[in-house]
């Protein structure tokens, strides 16, 4: 029995992964600033690390897009062709 894709992928916990990180650093900023700063210094630092992390995890993530290419030719095809732009050839669906 094939295992159920679950709808909550990587791009979603990426995003979720920015909005905790954007909140935590939010908040221990407004520590720091209002209130005794050692504990909000640590949440900010935390909130900060967070954010590059999510931010790095885009950026590798949108880099590593699928690129496909006609066998026959090496044009750049897109997914949903059937056939090659340049040279007609049939594409193969995996």
């Amino acid at each position: 029995m094939p295992k159920k894709q679950s709808n909550f992928n990587k791009l979603t916990w990426i995003f979720t992964e920015l909005l905790i990180g954007l909140a935590v650093l939010v908040y221990g900023l407004w520590g720091t600033i209002t209130r005794d700063p050692i504990i909000y210094i640590i949440l900010l630092t935390i909130g900060g690390v967070l954010l590059l992390v999510a931010i790095i995890q885009l950026i590798i993530h949108f880099k590593k897009r699928e690129k496909l290419y006609c066998a026959k030719c090496g044009e750049r095809i897109n997914k949903d062709d059937d056939f090659c732009k340049k040279c007609g050839e049939k594409i193969e669906k995996k």
